[in-house]
């Protein structure tokens, strides 16, 4: 009897992330979700400033779009927790 490993899901790259999220129907990236998926922008809001700041309720709301968008269109968001409590994350194909 062989025992097989279950098979990893394929990795996938900020940039093709992107990619596939430009194709479910509705959905519209902007600037500040495509910079959080990058990574320039922090998952948690915290760098934020000015008016921003004051609509912090907004962009919370658009970065969990982004985890809506991703489950929808079968990608794994992979959470972790780094250095100083940094949240970032991966993406792989489900």
């Amino acid at each position: 009897m062989t025992t097989q490993t279950p098979a990893q899901p394929e990795t996938l790259s900020a940039h093709q992330v992107i990619a596939i999220l430009e194709t479910v129907p509705g959905l519209r990236l902007g600037p500040y979700q495509e910079s959080v998926i990058l990574g320039y922008s922090r998952w948690s809001g915290a760098d934020l400033r000015g008016e921003a700041r004051r609509w912090s309720g907004r962009y919370a709301a658009s970065r969990d779009a982004i985890l809506t968008a991703c489950r929808r269109a079968g990608i794994l968001a992979i959470y972790t927790v780094g250095a100083h409590g940094l949240v970032s994350y991966s993406y792989a194909r489900a």
